[in-house]
């Protein structure tokens, strides 16, 4: 027999205009535990999803051919449009609701989001004066570079880029600032800021490597500009996203063309094997 809450979804469902993201999955499944984080955070921002426990709703999950939990299948104006099998990332759920060509209604405020993953303020950097969540864009907008003569950014590109390292009278936190930059992602409610590093060049173009969750909120999709800590640059410059991974690895690519010469901070091998008490920064 169909349960009473099985009935009533399906009633719920048919009106015109609904688009709703079912979730079927069960409390024995692991793969479904794991997801609990993703779907809670789409409903929080105000998509609407339907846990659906096979175990209780037998007929509702045999109704809609659900062979595996977990398993998630989108639905619009009472049809599926599109259905994903086992787990997945959040970015693969919000595309479900785009091919059902639903967008959550937008908070009644922008935000400001810094690299840190919560609403903490970071203590000041030396090299930016903190990417904490600010008040608003003025203060986050506002890039505090060093003073020319406390690194010497030049020597250390010069160095990087003839290979020579260590170089004389540079220390490799000045290597790495050589290679740093500044990131701003735009989306529809607000802006997220970020550093990343420099670590390939390849003719004109320079490829920057950062966190995947800066473009969480944009889905990927957003407008990206880049402030260099190099000399002689002039102010932000365009950036184009490659690929992220926000909720596994968290890391992106973006690619630039920064118009100057710039020189990128050597990644470690994949044989490199850290030390016990070795120098970090």
């Amino acid at each position: 027999m169909v349960s009473l809450n099985a009935l009533l979804l399906v009633a719920a469902l048919s009106g015109a205009g609904e688009t709703v993201l079912l979730d079927f999955s069960a409390d024995w499944c692991g793969p479904c535990r794991t997801m609990e984080p993703t779907i809670q955070r789409l409903a929080g921002e105000g998509f609407p999803v339907r846990r659906i426990d096979i175990d209780r709703d037998r007929q509702l999950a045999a109704q809609h051919q659900v062979t595996g939990v977990p398993c998630f299948v989108m639905l619009s104006n009472g049809q599926e449009v599109d259905r994903v099998v086992g787990a997945t990332s959040f970015d693969r759920l919000v595309r479900m609701y785009e091919t059902a060509q639903f967008s959550p209604p937008a908070p009644r405020t922008d935000v400001v989001r810094g690299q840190s993953p919560d609403d903490r303020r970071l203590p000041g950097s030396r090299l930016f004066g903190g990417f904490g969540r600010q008040e608003n864009e003025t203060a986050a907008s506002a890039t505090v570079f060093p003073p020319a003569d406390a690194f010497p950014v030049a020597a250390a590109s010069a160095a990087l880029a003839t290979n020579a390292i260590p170089p004389t009278g540079v220390s490799p936190d000045q290597l790495a600032l050589a290679a740093t930059v500044r990131l701003k992602v735009e989306d529809a409610r607000g802006n997220s800021y970020g550093t990343g590093t420099i670590i390939d060049t390849h003719g004109d173009e320079a490829l920057i490597v950062t966190c995947g969750h800066l473009f969480r909120d944009s889905a990927g999709k957003g407008k990206i500009t880049v402030d260099l800590c190099a000399p002689n640059t002039t102010g932000p410059i365009p950036g184009q996203l490659i690929r992220y991974d926000a909720d596994t690895r968290d890391i992106a690519l973006v690619s630039i063309r920064p118009g100057i010469a710039v020189a990128p901070a050597q990644v470690a091998p994949s044989n490199f094997q850290p030390r016990v008490g070795a120098a970090v920064f």
